[in-house]
C-alpha cells in the first residue's frame, strides 16, 4: 500500500484557462499608479569621496504599487545605477546616481508588476587618474568592494524590517540588477564569497615597487581587517602612523557594521553591460545571472578584454563580460531557469530585436540568460568635441542642456563642451528612445526575474509505503498575484479513508478538491475520500494574494522519514559525491543532465553509494534514487 503527497508551486500558470481574465502578478502590469519613498537611510558607512573617511548616510529610494498594501510577501528587485564609481558630473558623464532616469524608469517597470523596486546609492570614490595602474587597480577594486558591501547591507536592513513591522510588505525574494558600473556590482554579488580562493589571485595583488619598498612584501588589494569582511559586519581599521616615526600608533575606521545577524543572500541578479573582474569567481551551484549588453561595448569588455577609465582611457583590469559569463554560467547549470525563454525582443529604436540573429554576429550562441546587443556603427564623421562611440548605454537620456551648463561650469571647459562629449557615446539621445530601450530591457529581464524568483519552485515529494506511516506538514509560501493553482496537495489513497485538511491564509479563496482529474463538488478545507484514487486540492484567489498554507492527513503518524535520513555529500564535489540512506536501503541509482538525458543507471541495494565524476564535465546533474520503492529526485554539482 502507497500514499504520495506532492506539493507543488505552480509556475506555468499562464497555460490554464481560468489565468485568461487576470495579468500574472510579477510578470505583467497589474497597476499603473506607482509611488515612490524617498531617501530612506539603510545603513551607515566608512566613504572616502572626500579623500577623508568620513561616516556617510546610505540611502535608497523605495518604489511600490498604489493599492497593494495588503500584499505581504513581495519580492524585491534592487536597481544599482552607473558612474564609474564617482559622482554625476565629477565622472565627466550626466548620470551616477540612484535618481537616473533609466533606474527610476526600470523601478516603475518593476513597481507596476508587483514588486518592491528599490533604488539604491552606494559608496563611491577612487583614483582613476593616477599615473600608476597599481593605484588605479588598486583604488577601484576596492571601491567595488564598498560598494558590494552596501548592496548586502541594503539587503540585511530589507529583511530586517520584515522582521521588525515589515512596513514594505515584501518576502523573502531578491532580485539585485545593475546598469554599467552597477553591473559590474551585480555580477560580483552573484559569484564573489570566498577571500582565500578569490581574492588572492595574482591579479589582485599589490606587486608594485612603490608597494614592496613601503610594506617589503606585495599586498593584497583587499585586506577585510582593514576594509571589512565582504557583509560588512564587522569593522575594519586602517593603521596610522601620526606622529611620523614610522610605527602605527591609531587606528582609522574604514567599515562599520550595520545590521547584523541577518541574510545577505539573493536569488538572482542581472547586469546591463560592465563586467566580472575574475571569471574564476563564477562556480556550480550559484545563483542566476541574466545579462543584456552592446558586443561592441568599449569600455566593458563583452567577452574576456581590459576595463578602461572612460574618461582618461587608461587600463584598469582585465575582465569577463556577458559573453564569458553567460557561457560559463549555462555550462555550469545555473541558469536552468532561464530554459525556453525566448531572446526575440522588439527593438524599437533599430530594429536588432532578434537575439539570436545577433549572437551569430557576435560568434556565440544563442543563450537564453544573454541578449546581445547591436546599435548602429558610429559615424566616422567627427563632431566639434570628437568622433561617436559605441553606444554602451543607449538606455540612458538626461537633460543634457542642464547638465552641460552644469558640468562646464564644474570641469572649468568652455561653454558646449560637457554637453557635446556627453551625446559621443549616445548621439541620438532622448527621452522617447530611452523608454523604447527600457521597453525591451524589461521584456528581457523581466521572464528571468520572474523565474528565477517565482516559477522556479521545485516539486517536492513525500512518500509511504505502508498506510498509517506518515505526516504531511509543510508550509508553502507563494508570490504570484493571481494565485490560480497555487498550491496542489496530490494525494494517492489506496484502502482506507481518511480526512484531508486544508488551511490558508488566503483571501476570497476558492478550494476545489478533485479525484483523478475530476472537481468535487461542495469541496472545502476538509474532505473525507469516499474511493481509492489521485486527490488534488487546488486554492484560488483571483483578488491577488500571498498565500501561505499547510495541508496535512489527520489521524496518522510519522514513523519513517527517508528525506531526513538521506544525505548527498560533498555537494558541490570535485572527484566524488556519497549518497548515505542510513537505515534505508538505495535499490537503483540514475544519474541525468540538466536536459534529461539519462547518463548512468547503477543497482546498488545497499545503504549507501558512491558517485564518482571520471569523464562527467563541471556542471549540475540530477540523482533519481529508488529507497523503498520510492523515487526522490535530487541535484549535485560537479566541479
Amino acid at each position: 500500500m502507497k500514499k504520495t503527497y506532492t506539493l507543488i508551486a505552480s509556475a506555468l500558470i499562464m497555460g490554464l484557462s481560468m489565468t485568461s481574465k487576470a495579468q500574472t502578478r510579477y510578470l505583467d502590469d497589474v497597476g499603473s499608479d506607482v509611488a515612490v519613498i524617498q531617501d530612506i537611510v539603510y545603513g551607515q558607512n566608512v566613504g572616502i569621496i572626500t579623500q577623508s573617511p568620513v561616516l556617510e548616510e546610505l540611502k535608497m529610494d523605495v518604489y511600490h504599487l498604489e493599492g497593494d498594501e495588503a500584499i505581504i510577501n513581495k519580492p524585491v528587485v534592487i536597481l544599482l545605477h552607473t558612474g564609474s564609481f564617482l559622482p554625476a558630473i565629477a565622472n565627466g558623464q550626466p548620470t551616477g546616481d540612484k535618481t537616473d532616469n533609466a533606474i527610476v524608469e526600470m523601478c516603475e517597470r518593476f513597481a507596476k508588476k508587483g514588486y518592491l523596486a528599490v533604488a539604491l546609492n552606494y559608496r563611491l570614490g577612487w583614483n582613476p587618474v593616477s599615473t600608476s595602474e597599481d593605484v588605479r587597480r588598486s583604488t577601484l577594486i576596492q571601491a567595488a568592494y564598498r560598494s558590494l558591501q552596501d548592496v548586502k547591507t541594503a539587503v540585511r536592513f530589507l529583511r530586517k524590517s520584515v522582521a521588525e513591522d515589515n512596513p514594505y510588505g515584501i518576502g523573502d525574494k531578491f532580485a539585485v540588477g545593475g546598469y554599467g558600473t552597477g553591473g559590474y556590482i551585480s555580477l560580483s554579488l552573484a559569484t564573489l564569497n570566498d577571500y582565500e580562493s578569490e581574492l588572492l589571485l595574482p591579479k589582485f595583488i599589490d606587486s608594485s615597487a612603490e608597494t614592496i619598498e613601503i610594506f617589503g612584501q606585495p599586498m593584497p588589494y583587499i585586506i577585510p581587517d582593514i576594509l571589512g569582511n565582504f557583509e560588512a559586519t564587522d569593522t575594519g581599521y586602517m593603521p596610522v602612523d601620526t606622529d611620523g616615526d614610522g610605527i602605527p600608533d591609531t587606528e582609522v575606521p574604514l567599515c562599520v557594521p550595520n545590521h547584523i545577524g541577518y541574510s545577505s543572500e539573493v536569488d538572482m541578479v542581472f547586469n546591463a553591460g560592465g563586467a566580472l573582474p575574475e571569471i574564476s569567481w563564477l562556480n556550480a551551484g550559484e545563483v542566476p545571472i541574466a545579462s543584456m549588453q552592446n558586443i561592441y561595448d568599449a569600455d566593458a569588455p563583452y567577452a574576456e578584454g581590459s576595463v578602461i577609465v572612460p574618461t582618461t582611457g587608461e587600463f584598469v583590469i582585465t575582465a569577463f563580460g556577458s559573453q564569458s559569463v553567460q557561457e560559463k554560467a549555462t555550462t555550469l547549470g545555473n541558469n536552468i531557469a532561464f530554459e525556453g525563454l525566448s531572446t526575440m525582443l522588439n527593438d524599437a529604436t533599430y530594429g536588432n530585436g532578434n537575439g539570436a540573429d545577433n549572437a551569430t554576429i557576435a560568434e556565440h550562441e544563442d543563450l537564453n540568460g544573454l541578449f546581445a546587443m547591436i546599435t548602429p556603427v558610429p559615424s566616422s564623421t567627427p563632431t566639434a568635441c570628437g568622433f561617436q562611440a559605441e553606444q554602451n548605454a543607449p538606455w540612458d537620456w538626461w537633460d543634457n542642456d542642464m547638465y552641460g551648463a552644469i558640468a562646464d561650469a564644474y570641469q572649468g571647459t568652455p561653454a558646449g563642451t560637457m554637453g557635446c562629449l556627453a551625446l559621443l557615446g549616445n548621439p541620438d539621445m532622448s527621452e522617447e528612445k530611452g523608454i523604447a530601450m527600457t521597453d525591451m530591457m524589461s521584456d528581457f529581464f523581466t521572464p528571468r526575474v520572474y523565474a528565477a524568483l517565482i516559477s522556479s519552485q521545485v516539486p517536492i515529494t513525500y512518500g509511504c509505503t505502508e498506510i498509517n506511516s506518515c505526516n504531511f506538514n509543510e508550509e508553502a509560501n507563494f508570490n504570484d498575484g493571481s494565485c490560480i493553482s497555487l498550491f496542489e496537495l496530490n494525494l494517492t489513497v489506496t484502502g482506507v479513508n481518511e480526512v484531508l485538511m486544508l488551511t490558508t491564509n488566503a483571501v476570497n479563496a476558492t478550494i476545489v478538491w478533485s479525484l483523478n482529474g475530476v472537481e468535487i463538488e461542495g469541496s472545502n478545507t476538509e474532505y473525507t475520500p469516499t474511493e481509492n484514487g489521485n486527490y488534488t486540492v487546488m486554492v484560488t484567489d483571483e483578488e491577488g494574494c500571498s498565500l501561505s498554507a499547510d495541508a496535512a492527513v489527520s489521524n496518522v503518524s510519522l514513523t519513517e522519514n527517508i528525506l531526513d535520513q538521506l544525505s548527498i555529500y560533498p555537494n558541490p564535489a570535485v572527484g566524488f559525491v556519497t549518497v548515505n540512506a542510513q537505515e534505508n536501503i538505495i535499490s537503483t541509482a540514475k544519474i541525468f543532465s540538466i536536459e534529461g538525458k539519462l547518463l548512468r543507471n547503477y543497482v546498488v541495494n545497499e545503504s549507501t553509494l558512491t558517485i564518482y565524476k571520471e569523464k562527467l564535465s563541471e556542471g549540475l546533474y540530477y540523482i533519481e534514487l529508488e529507497i523503498n520503492k520510492q523515487i526522490i529526485k535530487k541535484s549535485v554539482v560537479f566541479n
